[in-house]
Order: C-alpha cells, then sequence, then structure tokens
C-alpha cells in the first residue's frame, strides 16, 4: 500500500520533534543505555542530550510506527570538520526489523553529502547488533581499550545523493509541521473549556 511521502517512517527530526525524541530516550532499558552511553544515564541526562543533539546542528533521523518515535540515528559533527561520529538507537522490542539499517543508511548518505570522509561508530564489544550494522556498511572496526571503534569511508558524493536527502528533508519538513499540529490540536481538544462553569 503507497503512503503519503509526509508520513515516511524515517524523516529527519527538527525542534519540534523534542518531546518524541526525550520519550523515544527515555524508553530505552538500562542495557540499551549502557550500549549507547557507555554508563548509566539519568532522566535529566537523556534531556539535556535531546534537546543538545536537536540544537546544535547535529543531524538527526527519527523512524516512525504511526506517530511513535521508535528509533533515531545521529550524526555529530563540526562544520567544515572532516570526520564526524554516528550514533543509534532503537527501541528494544523493534530490534532486528531493518529499522537501523533504514538510520544508518541515511546518516551516511547525510554525511558524504556534507564532505565527511571518516565516520566513527563507537560501541562495546559485546553489542552485537552495532557491530553486524558496521559490518554490513564496510566499517573497519578497531579494538580501543573497552570499545570498538569503527571506522567508515564515506561514499563519493553525488548530485543524486544531495537531490535525495533535499527532497527527503522537505516532506520530512512537512511531516514535522503536520505532527506538530496534530499533537498541538491534540492538547488543545483535550483542555477543559473555559465556557464550561
Amino acid at each position: 500500500m503507497w503512503t503519503s511521502p509526509t508520513h515516511a517512517p524515517v524523516r529527519r527530526l527538527y525542534l519540534s520533534d523534542l518531546p518524541a525524541f526525550k520519550a523515544h530516550l527515555h524508553r530505552l532499558d538500562h542495557d540499551t543505555l549502557r550500549d549507547r552511553f557507555g554508563s548509566y544515564a539519568s532522566v535529566s541526562f537523556l534531556d539535556d542530550y535531546a534537546e543538545k543533539c536537536l540544537g546544535d546542528g547535529s543531524v538527526v533521523y527519527g523512524y516512525f510506527d504511526d506517530d511513535l518515535l521508535c528509533g533515531a540515528g545521529e550524526l555529530h559533527w563540526q562544520i567544515g570538520a572532516k570526520a564526524a561520529e554516528a550514533a543509534l538507537s532503537v527501541d528494544s522490542h523493534r530490534r532486528h526489523h531493518g529499522i537501523g539499517s533504514e538510520l544508518f543508511a541515511r546518516i551516511i548518505r547525510a554525511a558524504c553529502n556534507r564532505g565527511i570522509l571518516t565516520l566513527s561508530i563507537l560501541c562495546l564489544p559485546h553489542n552485537q547488533g552495532m557491530l553486524s550494522l558496521a559490518r554490513k556498511f564496510d566499517a573497519e572496526l578497531r579494538f580501543e581499550s573497552d570499545e570498538i571503534t569503527g571506522r567508515l569511508i564515506s561514499r563519493q558524493l553525488t548530485p543524486l545523493s544531495l537531490w535525495n536527502e533535499a527532497v527527503d528533508d522537505s516532506f520530512g519538513f512537512v511531516g514535522a509541521v503536520v505532527d506538530a499540529q496534530k499533537q498541538f490540536l491534540k492538547h488543545f481538544l483535550h483542555r477543559p473549556s473555559f465556557f464550561l462553569h
């Protein structure tokens, strides 16, 4: 069945998606948080992290199932830098369904389109899901102290990759606006009326 591009499962996240991004991070179980951040992550740490990601120029893509954000792929970089870091998180009960691959493919394309030559993925040695994903995308894996670093050489920039990202982001922005309006209406319609006394 065809779905509207404004309701595609993967789109870029904007500041209006901050509550959904925070809720996704809060749903991650203890083991997933340890795998993602390398240690315990408090609620306040997760909130600060989400705000920083969506406010510092990082590129963050979200995977949506209806209105629920159930996965996020992040590209952290500085303008002009030739190296960046990628990170992924997927709700534990939704893993092994290709969500990580979808998100990682978007992150690689975004890195390529920004002239990033090396993309780093940090993970703990027991994180088999992330290691498998890194191998799938031909990352060179190295063991460094207590974590594994995957280095991925970015693909060559093409006009088509730029076009695809621009089109996806345009539809994604429209989707974000629609989602924000739905959340506003849901909140507004559930408020007690001032006219009923």
